[in-house]
């Protein structure tokens, strides 16, 4: 998990920094079509909408959900 902060070194939860760069990523898409609504954003946020649900919706080309 090099993307994460150095500064946190082990004491962060990997599930949950995996989960938040899925969602960064799908927040950045490079076509606007297929990024997320706000309201679906909030969503994952919450725990309401799994990440990759919404990475199975929106996967089109090359996107691997496995980043």
């Amino acid at each position: 998990m090099e993307i994460v902060d150095p500064k946190l070194q082990s004491e962060f939860n990997k599930e949950e920094a995996e989960r938040m760069i899925k969602l960064a990523l799908l927040c950045t898409n490079a076509s606007p079509s297929l990024r997320p609504a706000m309201s679906e954003v909030v969503s994952m946020l919450e725990g309401q909408t799994s990440i990759q649900e919404m990475i199975s919706v929106t996967s089109i080309g090359d996107y691997s959900p496995a980043c």
